[in-house]
């Protein structure tokens, strides 16, 4: 029996959580520490008995008092260098908060739930910063202060403009632009042959490199193009998928399979002025995008500028910092990020190059 299934009729299920998806290995067991797949609802849901002495809100005991006091307290001291909140020490998968009662659990990339009992409050984050200590420094100016016990006065003007700040909140974008129908009738629909690398996917190295049946080495592509959208068709390894991509600034949506993983992808394209394509994939279940830029050469060459948000030099300054060795001044962190850039993206995440088939 796995963890997931054991775990459903004695907590998913009682806090209306539907069984979700759990990284396994080759023997199908769970992960554990890491690869759980669940909306911020649920993930709410899962640790709101952590600030009801394990109690749901019906008042079911979901998992048992002592556990959650042992789990959420101090266990061991964490690094000694860095950023505040990973110097408090650790429990049970759960650190401690730079404020008294508080703790948290955290995934990579600023997904986290913060924990605050006195408050009857939890904080649930969802995010896309590779160096996510920059993110908790805004969070630590509003939280937990910002809570209170007695209803809050009417304020419209303050009501409006938390709307208007919502409506204006968005994510990177790809701006539409004008088609090149002479480049597409050229390649709508030609097979394009690529040469990469094992670790060369269509999401980042650290989903892949986890997983026990890992995609990658991409050596198929395909750019077809219809009325207001391309469909774009890839291969890694045994794993073909063919993804609607919008043309006209509205996201194509679609479901990719790659290793164990199944994923909802919203996706844009746009021509550039300097006659390349640009292609954006958003595996919306992860906090990244996939960045291609095809550049069509002569005598059926392409090259292929392949890039991934966050960046894999971010993530290499949040793993020193998350290891207690932070890097000091910005000019120290440019010359490191530089290098991991240099050294480090041309094995992991290289640029590559195909040819036409046909």
């Amino acid at each position: 029996m796995s963890v997931v299934d054991y775990l459903y009729p004695r907590i998913f299920e009682p806090l209306g959580i539907e069984k979700p998806f759990w990284e396994t290995d080759g023997a199908g067991n769970n992960a554990g520490g890491w690869g759980l797949y669940m909306k911020s609802e649920d993930i709410a849901k899962f640790f709101l008995p952590y600030i009801h002495d394990g109690k749901w809100i019906d008042g079911t005991q979901i998992v048992p008092e002592i556990w959650v006091k042992e789990a959420t307290r101090k266990q061991v001291n964490s690094v000694r260098d860095g950023y505040i909140d990973n110097m408090e020490g650790y429990g049970y998968q759960f650190w401690k908060n730079p404020i008294a009662n508080s703790s948290r659990a955290d995934g990579l990339f600023g997904q986290r739930c913060f924990l605050f009992p006195g408050y009857d409050a939890l904080v649930v984050l969802n995010c896309g910063e590779a160096e996510d200590y920059k993110v908790m420094k805004v969070f630590w100016k509003y939280f937990p202060h910002c809570f209170g016990f007695e209803a809050l006065p009417e304020n419209k003007q303050a009501y409006n403009e938390l709307l208007e700040t919502i409506e204006n909140c968005h994510v990177e974008e790809l701006p539409a632009a004008e088609r090149n129908t002479e480049m597409e009738q050229k390649i709508s629909g030609r097979l394009i042959k690529c040469k990469t690398s094992e670790f060369v996917s269509v999401v980042t190295i650290s989903i892949t490199q986890m997983l026990y049946n890992k995609p990658g080495e991409i050596s198929e592509m395909k750019l077809t193009f219809e009325e207001d959208k391309l469909l774009f068709y890839w291969k890694e390894k045994e794993y073909e998928n063919t993804i609607e991509v919008g043309l006209n600034g509205e996201y194509g949506v679609s479901e990719i399979t790659l290793g164990d993983l199944h994923y909802h992808t919203y996706s844009k394209a746009a021509w550039q002025e300097d006659g390349t394509l640009k292609l954006w994939i958003r595996p919306i279940e992860t906090a990244h995008v996939r960045k291609f830029t095809f550049e069509f050469r002569e005598n059926d060459v392409v090259k292929v500028i392949n890039e991934m948000s966050p960046k894999f030099e971010d993530l290499a300054i949040y793993n020193m910092t998350f290891l207690g060795y932070p890097i000091k001044g910005e000019t120290t962190e440019d010359v490191v990020k530089n290098a991991v850039k240099a050294l480090g993206l041309p094995i992991i995440e290289p640029d590559f190059k195909g040819k036409f088939a046909d």
